[in-house]
């Protein structure tokens, strides 16, 4: 396993099957983690608990997914951590749902999540905008945008974005 996790290439598209059970083993970067985060995730089938985990209540089935993380991967270190992960979920959601975002909301997210890393307010927005954020203009707009660049360009892909809109 730990030679996979070094080489996660050696994963790629792999897929087993056995009658109706499904197991792939994935190896897609994630554009929220950091960049060098690695893992392996060996995901489908399912597996059967309690509902709500209460012991002998109704068994509910839920999607099973096993994932391996190199032991010395630092995975909750600096701009690895837990909370910057959520906080550009947070923004890429809100790309995805309302198109893009003021720098005010920018900031909220900012400091929830300096406040929860314990890393500073600047470091975070400026990784943030250095990385996954793109400043956008729009025609008629006083105020700067923001969005989350993958998100946008999906969305242009599909007709529901502003088309030839500038991406800084």
């Amino acid at each position: 396993m730990y030679d996979l996790l070094q080489d996660r290439d050696l994963l790629a598209g792999l897929t087993l099957s056995k009658g109706s059970d499904l197991m792939i083993f994935s190896d897609r970067e994630n554009p929220y983690s950091d960049i060098n985060y690695k893992d392996v995730k060996i995901s489908g089938g399912q597996v059967r608990i309690p509902k709500r985990g209460e012991e002998g209540a109704l068994l509910v089935s839920r999607p099973l997914e096993v994932q391996f993380v190199l032991s010395g991967n630092s995975n909750e270190d600096k701009f690895s951590n837990h909370n910057i992960y959520e906080a550009k979920k947070k923004l890429a959601v809100t790309t995805r749902n309302l198109g893009s975002f003021t720098e005010d909301y920018l900031d909220v997210v900012v400091q929830e999540a300096a406040i929860r890393s314990g890393l500073g307010f600047d470091t975070i927005k400026e990784h943030f905008l250095q990385t996954i954020l793109a400043k956008v203009v729009l025609p008629k707009k006083q105020l700067p945008r923001f969005v989350v660049k993958k998100r946008v360009l999906e969305l242009m892909k599909t007709g529901l974005f502003y088309q030839g809109v500038d991406l800084y």
